[in-house]
Parts: C-alpha cells; structure tokens; sequence
C-alpha cells in the first residue's frame, strides 16, 4: 500500500470511531455504548497506527535524502537569498549608552 492509502486509512478509521462515540451519546442504552466505545476503541488506535506509519515513513525518507545530498553541490543557482537572507534592519539606538 502506498502512504497515501494509509493515509486515507487513517482519515476514514478517525472518522467512523468518532461517529460511533457519537452514536452512543444520541442512544445511550448499554449495547450501543459497549460497540461504540470497544470498536471506537480499536479503530482509533489503527487510525492513529497508519497516521504514525505514513509520518515515520516520511521522516526516514526526509533522513535518507537528507544524508545522500551532504557533499553535493547544490542544483540550480546558489547565489538566490531567501526572506530570511534580507539586510537586517539597524538597531534602534545607537552607541554604548543610547537610548530612545
């Protein structure tokens, strides 16, 4: 399966345990509450398995790219500053003791 498919597994298990905990607040009778909050229970936590697997599988592969790429001349042209790269502005006082 593809991360984006665990990712979409991820969504509808949240989605379908949230609605079975909401279930049992609109018809609060035991055996509605016992399915809503067992199957909640385990759908939640496979949604929450699939969403920690598509996000460690990232990181790795962020990790893995991140570690092929040291050494290697940057692609395209290096000479491009960012927004952070701007001039910073000058200080507002200026001198050991000026003040405002």
């Amino acid at each position: 399966m593809t991360k984006r498919r665990w990712l979409d597994v991820a969504c509808v298990g949240a989605l379908a345990a949230l609605a079975l905990m909401t279930w049992q607040i609109f018809d609060p009778r035991v055996w509605p509450v016992m399915v809503a909050m067992s199957l909640g229970q385990v759908l939640g936590t496979v949604s929450l398995a699939a969403f920690a697997y598509v996000v460690v599988s990232d990181f790795r592969a962020q990790l893995r790219a991140g570690r092929q790429g040291v050494g290697k001349k940057p692609d395209g042209d290096g000479d491009l500053q960012s927004a952070t790269d701007e001039a910073q502005s000058p200080p507002l006082a200026s001198g050991p003791g000026g003040g405002l």
